[in-house]
């Protein structure tokens, strides 16, 4: 059980729902004013059916479920996902979140499709553009709300390094957003482009967070993934819950590894970042906490107020977002 869970005295469930709801409702305020984009858009005007139908989502459900489940530490997980086209991804992600303690997947993309969707007219149909304008974004909150992810999955329409950026200008306020501990590049395959998302995303990411990345097999992707894999200190990835067929190290390429477990000739590459000195000072912290469970328990046995055990939930909420921070 999550420590937050433990001091308050209340059970998982009831834990990991106010938690996301707190950490939706939280980015929900800090990106959009507090207007949240899947309601909007619901009631802007009806919605496509929803359509499962494009054929290219890779990402292997028992890959993201046993990521999560190593990152989460048994806590609510933050995820960004970068290429979220139609929400494929997006649900598996999400559904993983749910069976691991909860948590909260930002998903990036313009809703714009990529050069060779508007090159290629065969291709085009995917953009379903009505009007002038591609419908990807009205197609994506379709598909999440079908699959009853809306309390798990907050869209951003912006691209990634704007995004990043974005976020990243964010962590220096007062009141910053957890930083992720998984983010999954799924968006730009251009030679130099993809660089650009790697290193930004890297340097967002949490001590201990995994840069999980798509399409191993193109080649733009893999240089760019080698190129900044050779300007960095990087070591092999440590994630004893993973299950060791998942990924296989890059021969020359310290701290790489990739999996063929997509479909096809898909695969995923990874990249962990190192620990750092502060996350020996956040393992101290949890202990210190973690001596105040029994008070917290007793106080709750004895009746205290639903006023003091709510403000215990909401410091005990900003510790575990410092914890991810």
């Amino acid at each position: 059980m999550p420590m937050c869970a433990l001091l308050l005295g209340r059970d998982q469930e009831e834990f990991q729902t106010a938690f996301e709801e707190q950490q939706r409702q939280r980015m929900v305020r800090l990106l959009y004013d507090g207007e949240d984009p899947m309601v909007a858009a619901q009631q802007a005007g009806p919605l496509p059916s929803p359509d499962d139908s494009y054929p290219h989502t890779h990402l292997p459900e028992a890959l993201v479920t046993a990521l999560v489940e190593e990152l989460s530490g048994g806590a609510p997980l933050f995820v960004i996902e970068s290429g979220s086209f139609v929400g494929g991804s997006a649900i598996r992600i999400a559904n993983a979140l749910r069976a691991n303690h909860g948590g909260l997947v930002l998903c990036v993309d313009p809703f714009c499709g990529d050069s060779a969707m508007w090159a290629d007219k065969a291709m085009r149909a995917w953009l379903r553009i009505r009007g002038g304008r591609p419908r990807l974004f009205e197609q994506f909150v379709a598909n999440i709300a079908a699959a009853g992810c809306e309390d798990l999955v907050l869209p951003m329409c912006a691209t990634t390094c704007a995004a990043l950026g974005a976020l990243r200008r964010l962590q220096a306020g007062h009141d910053a957003p957890p930083r992720p501990g998984l983010i999954y590049l799924d968006s730009a395959h251009e030679e130099g482009e993809t660089l650009v998302e790697i290193r930004a995303a890297y340097e967002l990411l949490r001590p201990g967070g995994v840069l999980l990345g798509d399409d191993w097999s193109w080649e733009a992707v893999r240089n760019d993934v080698l190129r900044f894999a050779s300007s960095q200190r990087l070591t092999p990835p440590a994630l004893p819950g993973l299950p060791t067929a998942l990924f296989v190290p890059v021969a020359g390429a310290e701290g790489v590894a990739v999996s063929d477990g997509g479909e096809g000739d898909a695969a995923q590459w990874l990249i962990q970042k190192p620990e750092d000195s502060s996350s020996e000072w956040l393992s101290a912290s949890r202990q210190i906490v973690s001596l105040a469970a029994k008070s917290a328990r007793d106080a709750r046995g004895l009746g205290a107020s639903e006023e003091l055990l709510g403000s215990l939930a909401l410091a005990v909420g900003r510790f575990h977002a410092a914890d991810q921070t």
